[in-house]
């Protein structure tokens, strides 16, 4: 596993323990994140940490890779 299919793979690992500090860290302080409840966006690392705090609460994430692909700028 390269290191960067290791490092998301470290991240998927962390949303699925809700580990919200791990993910938001990597994030650019700028991030335009999905509301996948509302609809819309919600912008900035307060907001996203925000939304998944409120979304830990009702649902149960779990993710799985399934697999890595890479194109020719790695």
């Amino acid at each position: 596993m390269s290191s960067n299919q290791q490092f998301l793979q470290n991240l998927y690992e962390a949303f699925n323990k809700g580990e919200i500090e791990t993910i938001i860290s990597v994030m650019h302080p700028d991030v335009k994140w999905a509301n996948g409840v509302e609809g819309g966006f919600v912008y900035g690392r307060d907001a996203v940490r925000e939304y998944w705090t409120n979304q830990y609460k009702v649902i149960q994430v779990q993710l799985e890779t399934l697999k890595f692909e890479t194109d020719e700028n790695n």
